[in-house]
Order: structure tokens, then C-alpha cells, then sequence
């Protein structure tokens, strides 16, 4: 269950389902507060997509988006297709199990062990450094976030949910 008690008091109920997430339409407007974006965890939305950090992500980069262009009045993106270019947001995640061990799931391939640590480490390292603002980290993250678009699409296919 989410944690949207609080938001009741300043949000219509309707805007919530039978569980406590908040009801958003294709553009992650909340339902009836056209004016107000939400994402993560908290949201129920039609692709159904898995509760991921990967995929609060690309729903931040949308809402961002959106924000911008309704203060524009220009067409908004829609969830996912503005933030992968399809329809089904691939399923990634990378979970530390130690210093030297880890986790790391693209759609239907998992890697376990020292490689996957490897790469959580290079994830968490080029992450911080796009949030500074780096170039590196930028660069790496347009190059990766377009890779996984690509790679969800054409060898390692996002499985319909």
C-alpha cells in the first residue's frame, strides 16, 4: 500500500483507487487535478509497469517534460512513449547483496555476482556525476537510457504484462 493518507486531506478522493494510488492519465496528471503530476510508487497507472527506481525515473523525465510544456501550451508526452519510444518500459534493476555481489535484471536477462557489483558501482559512480551535471555522466546516461530503449525493443524484448 502506498503512503498517500496524507495527501487526502488536499486531494479528492476520487483521485485515489480502492488501494491508495493516485489515479494519473497518460501525461502522469492526477485524475481530476489536471495541474498536479505524480509518479513512483505512489501512482496507478495503465501500463501497469513494475514499481522500480527505473521507472519512477523516466516518469520524473516526462513529468519534468510535461511541466515545461503546459507552461508553453504545447502537446504534452505521454507515459511511457515520450520517455522509452514504446508502448512497454523495459524492466532493469541492479540490487547490491554486498561489497562484491549484486543483481543486475534486463527483461528476461539476470547476471548475479562480481560483474553485476561491477556494474551497480559504475551505475550508482555516472549517476551522481549526471545529477552534478558532469559530462561524463551525462554523456553516459543519454548513451545508456538510448541503448536500453533500443535493447527493450530489439534483443532482449520487454515481455507484455
Amino acid at each position: 500500500k502506498p503512503s498517500t493518507d496524507w495527501l487526502k486531506k488536499s486531494i479528492p478522493l476520487k483521485c485515489f483507487d480502492d488501494r491508495g494510488f493516485l489515479r494519473v492519465n497518460d501525461h502522469l496528471q492526477i485524475e481530476e487535478c489536471k495541474n498536479v503530476y505524480a509518479m513512483g510508487d505512489c501512482i496507478s497507472h495503465a501500463s501497469k509497469g513494475i514499481k522500480l527506481a527505473y521507472t519512477a525515473e523516466l516518469q520524473a523525465h516526462v513529468v519534468t517534460s510535461n511541466v515545461k510544456l503546459s507552461c508553453k501550451s504545447l502537446p504534452l508526452l505521454k507515459y511511457p512513449e515520450g520517455a522509452v519510444g514504446s508502448s512497454q518500459v523495459p524492466s532493469i534493476y541492479c540490487i547490491s547483496l554486498g561489497k562484491y555481489d549484486a543483481s543486475l535484471g534486463f527483461n528476461s536477462l539476470v547476471v548475479n555476482g562480481f560483474l553485476a557489483a561491477i556494474f551497480k558501482w559504475l551505475i550508482e559512480w555516472t549517476k551522481m556525476l549526471a545529477n552534478r551535471e558532469y559530462p561524463v555522466g551525462v554523456i553516459f546516461w543519454k548513451v545508456g537510457d538510448g541503448m536500453a530503449s533500443f535493447l527493450a525493443r530489439t534483443l532482449f524484448k520487454t515481455p507484455a504484462l
